[in-house]
């Protein structure tokens, strides 16, 4: 069974969870959508301004993302993938509802191009294994102004290759048990920190990355 008829209809793998609109935030989710929950970070870095000639480091992660929403506690980053290509949401899931859609409201987004290259072994039984690799980017803004530097107290946008593989078992049941993880390599770009523009105007390489794995079930989509 090829990957295209796993995904076809239905959002990529990892965290399967019975999403429902939260209270607070009422967003609209698909059914059956499955979502991959994932960590982000940006590092930058400055030489300090005393006589100590220190190197800086500064990052922004998960925690200041969810923190700077409001979010409650508990509360994840996840991915959902599109239906269609190798685009998607990033959200903010508080227990199985989504919170808030951030890159909707043009907070955060990840962009997976189409793969570069892709390999794919089925085995005798009917599941396989698959792993694609293309380029990546990812994408912060604070107060969620599309991600422009401008006008936003901080934010970042990194660009690098990204590595997404798994596994996935014969139909069973009327379901597909499937494995996913996501890596990245290489991710560098830029940083904006308000409170930093002494130095440099606020602006400062980064390096970056986003990782995320689970596993769920899938109606097969022949």
């Amino acid at each position: 069974m090829k990957l295209n008829q796993i995904i076809t209809g239905i959002a990529l793998v990892a965290g399967l969870l019975a999403l429902a609109p939260s209270q607070a935030h009422a967003v609209a989710v698909a059914t059956n959508t499955v979502i991959v929950p994932i960590n982000i970070k940006a590092v930058g870095s400055y030489v300090s301004t005393n006589n100590t000639a220190k190197i800086v480091n500064f990052s922004y992660s998960n925690k200041d993302i969810l923190k700077n929403a409001g979010a409650p506690k508990g509360a994840k980053l996840a991915f959902i993938p599109s239906e269609f290509g190798w685009g998607g949401d990033v959200v903010i899931i508080s227990g199985k509802a989504v919170w808030e859609d951030l890159t909707t409201n043009g907070v955060l987004y990840i962009s997976f191009s189409e793969p570069y290259s892709y390999n794919e072994v089925t085995g005798k039984n009917g599941g396989g294994k698959f792993a694609a690799n293309g380029t990546v980017e990812i994408a912060y803004g604070s107060n969620g102004n599309d991600n422009t530097y401008d006008n936003n107290e901080y934010g970042f946008d990194v660009y690098g290759s990204y590595l997404w593989s798994g596994t996935y078992s014969a139909p069973k049941n009327g379901y597909i048990n499937v494995s996913e993880n996501i890596s990245t390599a290489g991710v560098s770009g830029d940083l904006y920190d308000f409170d930093l523009n002494f130095i440099n105007d606020g602006y400062f390489p980064a390096s970056g990355s986003v990782s995320g794995s689970g596993s769920g079930k899938v109606v097969p989509v022949i």
